[in-house]
């Protein structure tokens, strides 16, 4: 525009209310207000920053200073940079004179954010003059004076110069003085977590300390004194991180490549290394690092810890996400205690499956890796990004946020697919745990086995030997009692044999007593049968002695032979004790064994029962709900023939979208009813009181029909190819339906998510009257050696369905279970060409 005489001149101005807008309105937070303080020392190249609050616990009116040991503010820096809002100081030197730090403070809101925190803002700061002399710059900021209507650049700020002596320690001391809101211990409590996560935990790493500096960075820290409040230690510690299970790194270069290395180090099965490049470049997205480590919370990973794993779980709500650092500093919005903003907590509460189409090319035995997914609280970690490389990434004036665009969806696309990554690999190996403990366990039970079959077998062969001795030591017995009566009966006969010597012994004494008393003469023959009397009762005396010597003997050796069969009864019995209890101990291991096996079959029955008890109640509300949906669906009919006869009365150019509105109304309402019909037919007494056979193909039809309006809106094909006179055996109509009910409902989930969506149920009969139904499906398939486990109770390898529902894990077993009961078996077998999946039934028909 061409400027003429009438041309005048307009400037803007800015209201004293812009402070009060941007200090108490647009910063909310208190610990951001008090981080951007902190930022600034850093920007200035201090290697110690303190916070020191007084008189502030539960009160209004205190103090809270911040003194750092930076270079200071010069007098030309306070009129050129801290007077000026929105400063563009840090675009034009965005680093650090001493140490070439990258600038963490922007747009000077920092010290605007001190209005929200107190009255007056008080500062002095020493620093070094182009002379070389130390100076001290020292004013006081009443936010009172900045009343709304006042503009603000007529608002004069005083401030005083003066030298200093050279041992005057450089820096700067913010007084916040007059508080203005109330600190309670948990205030400052989160205060303090915020400030130790103020900082990025690569600040200081070797690969980005100053990098353009002449002098090496020694670091920066920050000390926080609060006297009145309990300030806890950093809750974090080397020995938390060793018990998560994995560490994953991340890295996008600058052309926008992403990889990923994940470390476990406590593994499930073996402690390993795994890495993982993203096929596909990020746009906007460069320059990016992350670092997480990966938490489960319980016993097995804490075991031999230093925590425990409830005490790691609470550290974990705390502390607990992952963290956004721009450069070397935090960005708020993310990452705190309640945020999740991977929508990490989401995805496991709508019970997601799997992942992207990439990752679900990784390896893995587990199809359902999804349901493996780490509480977002198990997440400690953080992502940063170089701002420089970056520019989409830009962060709000409050601190809070980062601008919702690509760039931020290509952040969160980074940190995602790690986890995920990470997710695969966790929930493979702990598929494999879970194997390889079953193998384990089913390995243990054998060799239990085993070794209670070698316990019996050596136990019946103990029993043997026993038996043996105690047939030996029986037949000892009777040999040593009979040695022991015919011992008894020489000492008898012995006895005899000795009474009788002592008799003639005695008779011969009373010879040659009564020769003796008579005293006659002897003649030679006398005196030679004197002597041979005497010689007689000396071979007597000889045969006495004899005989007592062989009676004692004798009588020894019936004792003798007595003892010896005492013995041998006593082995006898000691045999016997010692066969009892082996065959003791044999029992009682083989009930311990049975009573395992016993209570592992009466915890699998109590799931079962626990299920079956659901249903069952279920069953009466299905009941009561089919009774009411009769009653709803005449409603619904009548007012939808009434909205057709007022549509009639509507123009004709208006008509069309009406009328596919109540078509659609109309299909929803045939859908409703013939799932009504189906229920009433399944679930009537009838169907559970009458046994008589069933044409397949008929109820193939009932079971697919309610269906209908679903399985057409997902473009799945249904194929009836059971020839009509197939027929069941006699068995229940709800017997028939629950099994084709259940393999339709598998086939549903198994297709819909695929390319080709086509079900088929086929049927027929065999030569030896064995009637075979067939349910075919283009699906994902199963692998061969899951074919058995999926009939076990509680086992599910289909996908959640928000209209089919996640399943019990129990529909495959009360299919298997159902054909068992007519002596008839369920099995997956190969598919014919075309076909991923084919489940056979197969039921003999009698007579």
């Amino acid at each position: 525009m061409k400027k003429t005489e009438s041309t005048k001149e307009a400037f803007f101005k800015v209201d004293s209310r812009l402070l009060f807008q941007l200090g108490e309105q647009l910063v909310t937070n208190r610990s951001i207000a008090l981080a951007e303080l902190v930022k600034n020392a850093y920007d200035a190249d201090a290697t110690e920053v303190t916070i020191t609050m007084k008189n502030v616990k539960d009160r209004i009116g205190g103090t809270i200073t911040i003194k750092d040991t930076g270079i200071g503010i010069s007098p030309e820096k306070f009129e050129n940079a801290w007077m000026r809002i929105a400063t563009i100081d840090a675009e034009e030197n965005p680093y650090s004179k001493i140490y070439h730090r990258k600038k963490a403070g922007q747009k000077g809101i920092g010290r605007i954010a001190c209005r929200k925190l107190a009255k007056v803002l008080s500062i002095t700061s020493v620093s070094i003059a182009e002379s070389g002399k130390k100076i001290k710059l020292s004013s006081r900021f009443r936010w009172e004076s900045f009343t709304p209507g006042s503009e603000l650049d007529k608002i004069p700020i005083d401030y005083q110069i003066e030298e200093v002596a050279d041992d005057e320690p450089q820096g700067t001391e913010l007084k916040l003085i007059d508080t203005s809101e109330i600190w309670t211990d948990p205030n400052v409590k989160r205060l303090n977590i915020e400030l130790i996560e103020l900082f990025s935990p690569r600040l200081f790493k070797k690969e980005l300390s100053g990098t353009y500096s002449n002098k090496e960075d020694p670091g920066f820290y920050y000390k926080l004194i609060a006297p009145e409040f309990n300030i806890d230690e950093d809750t974090i510690s080397k020995s938390f991180f060793k018990s998560a299970w994995a560490k994953l790194s991340g890295s996008v270069d600058n052309l926008g490549n992403a990889k990923y290395s994940l470390s476990v180090q406590k593994p499930l099965i073996n402690k390993t290394v795994r890495g993982f490049s993203r096929k596909e470049k990020f746009k906007f997205l460069k320059e990016s690092t992350l670092e997480i480590y990966l938490f489960k919370y319980t016993a097995y990973f804490f075991k031999n810890s230093d925590w425990k794993f409830q005490q790691a779980a609470l550290v974990g709500r705390e502390r607990g996400g992952v963290k956004i650092y721009a450069d070397s500093f935090r960005v708020f919005g993310y990452g705190g205690e309640k945020d999740d903003w991977l929508g990490i907590d989401i995805d496991k509460n709508r019970s997601m499956a799997t992942f992207s189409e990439e990752l679900s090319k990784i390896p893995s035995k587990d199809k359902r890796p999804a349901l493996q997914l780490f509480d977002y609280r198990g997440l400690v970690g953080y992502v940063q990004f170089e701002r420089n490389s970056n520019k989409n990434l830009t962060i709000s004036i409050n601190r809070e946020s980062l601008g919702d665009n690509e760039a931020l969806d290509e952040l969160k696309k980074f940190v995602r697919t790690g986890i995920d990554y990470a997710t695969v690999v966790y929930s493979d190996e702990r598929w494999k745990k879970a194997k390889s403990d079953k193998a384990i366990k089913e390995a243990q039970e054998e060799e239990e086995r085993k070794k209670l079959k070698e316990e019996k077998k050596k136990a019946e062969e103990e029993q043997k030997k026993a038996e043996e001795e105690e047939r030996k030591a029986s037949d000892e017995r009777k040999a040593a009692e009979e040695k022991a009566r015919i011992k008894a009966e020489e000492h008898v006969e012995a006895e005899e044999i000795r009474t009788q010597i002592e008799s003639e012994l005695e008779k011969l004494l009373d010879k040659i007593s009564v020769f003796e008393d008579q005293g006659e003469t002897y003649d030679i023959n006398r005196i030679k049968e004197i002597e041979n009397l005497q010689l007689k009762i000396k071979d007597v005396y000889s045969d006495l002695a004899i005989a007592r010597k062989n009676e004692k003997k004798l009588k020894m050796e019936a004792n003798l032979e007595a003892t010896r069969a005492i013995q041998s009864s006593l082995t006898e019995i000691r045999a016997k004790i010692k066969t009892f209890e082996q065959y003791k101990n044999t029992e009682e291991t083989t009930i311990k064994v049975e009573k395992e096996s016993v209570a592992r079959q009466k915890e699998k029955y109590n799931e079962e029962l626990s299920i079956l008890r659901v249903l069952a109640s279920t069953g009466t509300l299905i009941f009561i709900f089919s009774h009411e949906i009769k009653s709803f669906i005449g409603d619904v009919t009548d007012l939808n023939n009434h909205f057709n006869s007022v549509i009639e009365k509507i123009e004709r150019n208006e008509r069309e979208s009406y009328i596919l509105s109540l078509t659609h109304y109309k299909n929803k309402i045939q859908m409703v009813e013939e799932l009504g019909k189906f229920i009433g037919l399944t679930g009537g007494k009838q169907s559970r009181s009458e046994l008589q056979p069933f044409y397949v193909k008929e109820v193939v039809d009932s079971v697919s029909k309610p269906f209908a309006y679903e399985t057409q809106k997902r473009d799945i094909e249904i194929l009836n190819a059971v020839p009509e006179w197939v027929h069941t055996p006699v068995m229940y109509r709800s017997e028939i339906a629950s099994i084709l009910i259940n393999l339709f409902t598998n086939a549903v989930k198994a297709v819909t998510n695929c390319e080709d969506r086509m079900i088929k149920f086929e049927g027929g009969e065999t030569d030896t009257g064995v009637v075979y139904i067939r349910c075919l499906d283009t699906g994902r398939g199963l692998d061969r050696e899951l074919w058995e486990r999926a009939f076990d109770p509680f086992v599910s390898y289909n996908e959640p369905d928000l209209n089919f529902g996640a399943g019990t894990g129990l529909g495959l077993k009360i299919v298997r279970d159902i054909a068992l009961c007519y002596d008839g078996s369920v099995n997956f077998v190969e598919a014919p060409s075309g076909w991923n999946t084919c489940v056979e039934i197969r039921m003999p028909l009698v007579d």
